[in-house]
């Protein structure tokens, strides 16, 4: 990859989908519950499904990236 071509770092879908996971996983530590009827199973399987799916995302930026982080 020629040094020249950068991009600032919210374009770069591994850094923002790190960010996703980092959030989902802070906000699964604090107990986040969508409500008491939901229940926790629920809750545990909507974390997994998006913690996986940007763990995904994060995985596919790095690969197809064609330009440096600034």
């Amino acid at each position: 990859m020629p040094e020249n071509q950068s991009k600032p770092w919210w374009q770069s879908k591994t850094i923002v989908s790190a960010l996703g996971i980092l959030l989902v996983t802070l906000f699964s530590f604090a107990g986040l519950d969508l409500s008491a009827a939901d229940g926790e199973g629920l809750a545990a399987a909507l974390v997994s499904i998006v913690t996986s799916g940007l763990a995904v995302v994060a995985i596919i930026g790095r690969i197809t990236a064609t330009k440096k982080i600034d």
